[in-house]
């Protein structure tokens, strides 16, 4: 195997402050790197670092203040060739659209229109044709002894945003439906849109959630962390 290379800037204050979990992260990158190279040379690893510098211009140009540890991994790991995760994460910006942006800067979805929704990660968010079918499973006792919401429990009232898709207000899209939640409550937090609940929750179909992305609720090294040590 390859050298595992250090860091390239061990003294700037957001690096130093993530040097342990950026570590991490080439080593892991470099063992999955090792493993496939050789099994399909195809597979792209080229993973381009940003400046500081860079990074500032970027935030001036956007009107966006990217998170920290984000912001640590563009300067060390770099946007992160999909290939490393299989398709699973991508934290490329360059070609986001000006919409994108704009939806970024919006306020994230608030702890108020967050619930426990049946999965295993903790609280989360569904649209109303979810809630109808919980509501639906809790007046049957189908699947769960302990009903979700209470039987006059409104939709209107649990979970209601502006428009449809005002769940993803506040975030950047990291590829996999998930999400970094860059403000509000769950500042820092990588969020999952879709998930299967197992066991009690037991579901009758695929339920259209919005839940952290783990029950560890990790913020982003540490959902890269997790997502590249399921690849080695």
């Amino acid at each position: 195997m390859s050298e595992i290379p250090a860091l390239q800037n061990p003294t700037h204050i957001l690096i130093e402050k993530h040097a342990v979990k950026l570590l991490r992260i080439k080593k892991l990158m470099a063992t999955i790197k090792h493993q496939w190279a050789a099994i399909n040379p195809s597979m792209n690893f080229e993973s381009p670092i940003w400046t500081e510098t860079e990074i500032d211009v970027f935030e001036q140009e956007k009107k966006i203040q990217l998170p920290e540890e984000y912001k640590a991994c563009l300067m060390e790991v770099g946007e992160i060739s999909r290939d490393y995760f299989r398709g699973l994460l991508n934290i490329s910006l360059r070609n986001r659209l000006a919409k994108d942006f704009t939806r970024m800067k919006k306020k994230a979805i608030s702890a108020t229109k967050v619930h426990n929704v049946g999965s295993l990660y903790g609280k989360g968010w569904i649209n109303e044709s979810c809630f109808n079918v919980l509501k639906e499973e809790d007046k049957f006792r189908l699947y769960r002894k302990v009903p979700l919401f209470s039987p006059d429990a409104s939709y209107e009232e649990l979970f209601r945003l502006k428009s449809w898709d005002a769940y993803l207000n506040g975030c950047l899209d990291l590829g996999d439906d998930k999400y970094l939640i860059l403000n509000g409550d769950f500042k820092g937090e990588v969020w999952k849109y879709g998930f299967e609940p197992e066991g009690e929750y037991a579901p009758t179909k695929y339920r259209e959630c919005f839940t952290p992305v783990s029950a560890k609720r990790p913020h982003l090294l540490d959902s890269i962390i997790e997502s590249l040590t399921k690849n080695t």
